[in-house]
């Protein structure tokens, strides 16, 4: 499980995320993992967190890796961002289905993972969600939530159910309390002793993303 919280008051969007992961193939966790990135383009501003099965492995190494075919697939899918927003990610969601294996057995028949995107598109601020869905053995993946122009909010995208009330009523002004948001939450999340929040842990990292580009408000300790 991976805690992710974002805000936006206008002039930036805050995005954070705790820093557990547990590797796919040799079962090792670490509590520095990097799980917030940033993308730039001529068109484009972005940074973006993943949550659920983000990645898995078998004896001959990675046989998904969702993380990876992000870096992968961005790229190649602003090439088409002069032709509009949605022809931006149609692209990048066709990329990335294609990335992942037709046949997945014994896999959740339901949502395996999914993306938050918050950024510039030619200069209007957006929020989107891509679910990655394998019911049975059909391959689904599309964006939901698209929201261009975003509107002034703040979002707890996943994390442990448990934490969300003492933020449900909380309206950040600026950046400062935007910062104040995600942070508080994610530490929350990460010293909970809460059921719904064991898998959350390690080194809370936090970015602030304007339509200049892309900085860290808390760094994280290594890049993955």
């Amino acid at each position: 499980m991976t805690a992710i919280a974002t805000a936006f008051v206008g002039n930036s969007f805050i995005i954070g995320a705790d820093g557990r992961r547990t590797d796919s193939k040799t079962g090792e966790t670490t509590e520095i993992a990097q799980k917030v990135f940033c993308f730039e383009s001529d068109q484009i501003r972005l940074a973006f967190a993943w949550t659920g099965t983000t990645q898995a492995a078998d004896g001959n190494g990675p046989v998904w890796d969702l993380i990876a075919a992000t870096h992968q697939n961005l790229p190649f899918a602003a090439q088409l961002a002069k032709a509009g927003f949605h022809s931006f990610i149609s692209e990048f969601c066709n990329r990335l289905a294609n990335t992942l294996p037709i046949c997945m057995n014994g896999l959740p028949t339901d949502e395996l993972a999914r993306v938050l995107m918050v950024g510039y598109f030619q200069g209007q601020p957006f929020t989107l969600q891509v679910q990655v869905l394998y019911p049975a053995t059909i391959r689904m993946i599309y964006p939901s939530g698209i929201h261009i122009p975003a509107q002034i909010h703040k979002t707890v995208f996943s994390g442990g159910e448990s934490m969300y009330p003492p933020y449900a009523d909380k309206q950040p002004q600026n950046t400062v309390e935007a910062i104040a948001f995600v942070r508080g939450y994610l530490r929350d999340c990460v010293e909970s002793s809460n059921p719904d929040c064991a898998g959350i842990g390690g080194h809370v990292h936090i970015a602030e993303l304007t339509p200049e580009g892309c900085k860290w408000i808390e760094s994280p300790q290594i890049s993955n």
